[in-house]
């Protein structure tokens, strides 16, 4: 007879776990400590990942408990979004003359101006590379070689910003750009995200053992189930649209709840170094920090509710991150309430570049398709069942 919920157990394992569990946890003590150097060093000097602690946790498992734990803190944390608020001391009249005076050179090509068609080149008939791609909300992809996030280049590594400024141009005022002012948050978060990939490699190094990656699979479907609100990017977002959106002239003012929207206010600020553009880099750095971590143990361990799924997959397309995009949107659940973003409009603003962009465009349509056939189907039931109910009644 079949035992519901009945697990496998190696006993010869068990008895191995049973001998070392009560000695002292080496491994376990200098990942509590963030010391993994110190937990690799123990690993080459032969002491076993199996043993387990006091909580009945092998390395690895509390390894990906400290990942998770600090990348859930580091998303919803308030501490860095209330240093951005009370260091925003500069008006919205002035972060728009800036961006109307400043040039931005890409790759060594002419310098576009923001106000003559950064953001209203459509009206345009200019063919070159730089005017297409400020036009299309997937400027990270078409110069991923370049700088896509996250960028590992030797350039980011040593604090060179993505747009260069040509000598000639008026340099950007140190209210708007990052200024030694912002030391102690830089700080705070190259701090966490060194800690954040330490333990990814850490987690890496041992997941290439079957048996410990197969046990792990379970805690961390536990882990990525407590994921709580991104207060971090909403927060961060919301208050950059309002500080650098469009809102004069002919151009049409920028869609919080459009996805595309928020990849050209990215991508805008980025490029030329704007206010918040390390904060950006910290939460695109993290969250591939997360898709590789999905991506050792495979898509199936991504369990979440509809509501922090949107938020995932809009971070997801924000930042350039395909894998991840990919995993939340083919979730039968991510779309099961109600919509929090204009992903139809996504669609429509990524249509006419669905051949560059089939790793979102494709996935995305299928899936909003298959939402909306599904609802059809359930109104075609309803309406079956009250006509069937209406003719007994007669």
């Amino acid at each position: 007879m079949d035992v519901e919920g009945k697990t496998w157990c190696d006993r010869k394992l068990l008895k191995f776990e049973g001998i070392c569990r009560g000695r002292n946890n080496s491994i376990h003590n200098h990942l509590v400590n963030n010391d993994v150097v110190a937990a690799i060093d123990q690993l080459k000097k032969g002491t076993s990942p199996f043993v387990r602690d006091e909580c009945n946790r092998t390395a690895l498992d509390l390894a990906i408990v400290l990942f998770m734990g600090k990348f859930n803190e580091s998303l919803c944390t308030s501490l860095i979004a209330d240093y951005m608020h009370s260091n925003v001391c500069v008006s919205r009249d002035s972060s728009l003359a800036y961006s109307d005076r400043v040039g931005v050179t890409f790759r060594g090509k002419v310098p576009f101006y923001h106000s003559k068609g950064l953001f209203n080149v459509a009206n345009e008939t200019s063919a070159t590379e730089n005017s297409s791609d400020s036009l299309s909300p997937f400027p990270l992809a078409t110069k991923k070689k370049s700088w896509a996030i996250p960028y590992k280049s030797h350039n980011y590594q040593h604090g060179y910003k993505m747009g260069m400024y040509k000598k000639n141009t008026t340099p950007p005022p140190k209210s708007l750009a990052t200024s030694g002012k912002t030391k102690h948050t830089q700080a705070l978060l190259d701090g966490r995200l060194r800690r954040m990939k330490a333990l990814l490699l850490f987690i890496k190094m041992l997941s290439m053992n079957t048996r410990l990656r197969k046990y792990a699979e379970r805690v961390a479907k536990e882990e990525i189930v407590k994921l709580s609100f991104p207060f971090l990017y909403t927060n961060t977002m919301h208050m950059l649209f309002n500080r650098f959106s469009p809102e004069h002239g002919q151009v049409k003012k920028w869609n919080i709840k459009n996805p595309a929207d928020s990849r050209r206010l990215v991508t805008k600020i980025l490029c030329s170094n704007l206010f918040g553009s390390e904060v950006i880099k910290f939460m695109g750095n993290i969250l591939s920090c997360f898709s590789s971590f999905i991506g050792i143990f495979g898509e199936k361990v991504y369990l979440q509710d509809s509501i922090i799924s949107q938020y995932i997959l809009h971070m997801s397309f924000t930042f350039d991150n395909e894998y991840l995009f990919n995993v939340v949107v083919n979730k039968e659940n991510t779309f099961a309430q109600k919509d929090l973003f204009h992903w139809d409009g996504l669609i429509n603003s990524i249509s006419h570049e669905k051949h560059s962009s089939s790793h979102y465009y494709q996935p995305l349509l299928y899936a909003r398709l298959n939402k909306f056939f599904l609802e059809r189907l359930e109104q075609l039931r309803d309406g079956a069942k009250g006509g069937r109910g209406k003719g007994i009644t007669t």
